[in-house]
């Protein structure tokens, strides 16, 4: 079997707990990324400046720009 221009995805959790690791052979193939958790206080400052921008160039309406907040943390409560 010849296979080319293959692109291969994964994603797996932290091994341990039943997960199995993957051995160096395999991973040599493979660009890893990894991502580290949030807490709620980085989250809610990273949704609020991408909500501001959105709703800075999208409305006029001041009542809307102020609901900022409210959608942020309704945003994070579904998040979580």
């Amino acid at each position: 079997m010849k296979l080319i221009d293959l692109v291969f995805v994964s994603a797996m959790g932290v091994p341990g707990g039943g997960k199995t690791f993957i051995t160096p052979r395999m991973t040599r193939h493979l660009n890893l990324v990894s991502l580290a958790t949030f807490d709620d206080g980085t989250m809610i400052r990273i949704f609020k400046k991408i909500i501001n921008w959105f709703f800075k160039n999208n409305f006029k309406n001041d009542d809307i720009i102020k609901m900022d907040h409210k959608v942020v943390l309704a945003t994070l409560t579904m998040y979580q």
